[in-house]
């Protein structure tokens, strides 16, 4: 019962935490940008006072947003997809493949653990004490953990 507890708690907490994670990266990113924005602010008053041509700081500024622009272009090509077949399907396949393969060895491994715990049962009192031994045991608190975490992620995802 504990395990489900904190694989609830858990699983709430990880549900915010990379929201939290993108709002601090954010901020973060916010207070670069304007201080980045203060030094050529600076600098380009500083050209404008030496030479006396606006002209300079409006030069700046239009580098400045192409730079910008170039990086978001770059940033955002980073994000598609490469192209090579069979690179961009084993990239979509590996995370589900991983997890399968994780689900049918615990599904089997639980199998082979409640069939021995179940070919020991004789009478009704023995079938209460082998449920209680299957639900108090590793399977039990495993499945508990497992549910509690993904109901408690996905509410908290939402």
């Amino acid at each position: 019962m504990i395990t489900a507890l904190i694989s609830t708690i858990t699983g709430l907490i990880s549900g915010t935490v990379p929201n939290l994670l993108k709002e601090w990266g954010a901020s973060r990113e916010h207070s670069r940008e304007v201080e980045m924005l203060k030094i050529q602010t600076e600098l380009q008053l500083k050209i404008a006072e030496k030479q006396g041509e606006t002209r300079v700081a409006e030069m700046d500024r239009e580098v400045d947003i192409a730079a910008y622009e170039s990086q978001a272009k770059i940033a955002s090509a980073s994000l598609k997809a490469t192209g090579i077949a069979w690179v961009d399907t084993w990239n979509g396949a590996l995370r589900p493949f991983a997890v399968t393969i994780i689900i049918t060895l615990f599904a089997v491994m639980a199998s082979f653990y409640t069939y021995a715990v179940l070919s020991t049962v004789e009478s009704l009192n023995d079938t209460m004490q082998a449920v209680d031994l299957l639900w108090g045991s590793l399977i039990g608190e495993a499945i508990q953990a497992v549910l509690g975490f993904l109901f408690g992620y996905r509410s908290a995802r939402k």
